[in-house]
């Protein structure tokens, strides 16, 4: 939700709704309001490890050492009560609590309705009815841009789901007979693991069975430029056959490469 434009004064939410999106991008809006701009690298760590963990109570060293691995304890704590403080300053007002804290704990409050993206990507992937549900909502890696180790945990295990749930719903729809669907699906794959050549072969083995044999030959051009240029390698043989197998127009041969 955008902040409103309206000229009338702004009147407070007393059950305001919080809508999280850590994949790809930030965009956090509470009460009508867009705060993500208004938060440092650690504020927003701070908030995203606390909705990512809302049904729980979180023990304030935990958190304060965790964000700030390398700091005295002292200066941990302190820099964990600032936080507070600028989160608490950087959310709209609202009658209810957004955050609960006392000296040894702190949590999002548990009457702030809250929907994060995370939640309902790691929920949605773990059916193979709802994968489809699950690839739109993964816009990019988790917090993307914020270097710290806890950030890049998460990170690295969103993307290996992501990456699974990619692969997963292409392999859906080739069997749904949907090969646009699953280009669709594998290009995203590659978008995130360009150098997935498994992933490689399928798409040019699609591109080719629905006639786009120069589109197929072209992609692969395209990778292998990019990984000499990257690691000075050369593809797969499974990749180079399947390449050789499209050029030479061997739709069963090509087939059977993958």
């Amino acid at each position: 939700m955008d902040r409103p434009t309206s000229a009338a004064p702004a009147v407070a939410d007393p059950n305001p709704l919080v809508t999280v999106r850590l994949l790809g991008p930030p965009r956090i809006s509470c009460g009508g309001m867009r705060i993500e701009s208004g938060l440092s690298g650690h504020a927003l760590l701070l908030l995203a490890m606390l909705v990512t963990r809302k049904d729980e109570i979180l023990d304030r060293d935990e958190i304060a050492f965790t964000l700030w691995p390398d700091a005295a304890e002292s200066d941990a704590r302190a820099a964990l009560r600032r936080h507070v403080y600028k989160l608490n300053q950087a959310l709209p007002p609202s009658p209810r609590r957004w955050l609960t804290c006392n000296t040894r704990t702190i949590g999002w409050a548990p009457r702030a309705e809250t929907w994060v993206d995370v939640d309902d990507f790691e929920r949605l992937s773990d059916s193979a009815e709802t994968l489809e549900s699950a690839a739109a909502l993964y816009r990019g890696d988790f917090v993307p841009y914020v270097d710290h180790e806890w950030s890049t945990a998460m990170r690295e295990r969103l993307r290996r789901r992501a990456h699974r749930v990619f692969d997963q719903v292409a392999n859906q729809c080739s069997a749904a007979g949907d090969v646009t669907g699953a280009l669709h699906y594998l290009e995203q794959l590659l978008d995130h693991d360009p150098w997935r050549e498994d992933a490689v072969r399928r798409l040019m083995l699609l591109r080719y069975r629905i006639g786009d044999r120069a589109g197929a030959l072209a992609h692969y051009r395209s990778f292998c430029a990019r990984l000499r240029s990257e690691f000075e390698v050369d593809p797969m043989p499974e990749t180079a056959k399947c390449f050789e197998a499209i050029a030479r127009g061997a739709a069963r041969a090509a087939e059977e490469q993958s």
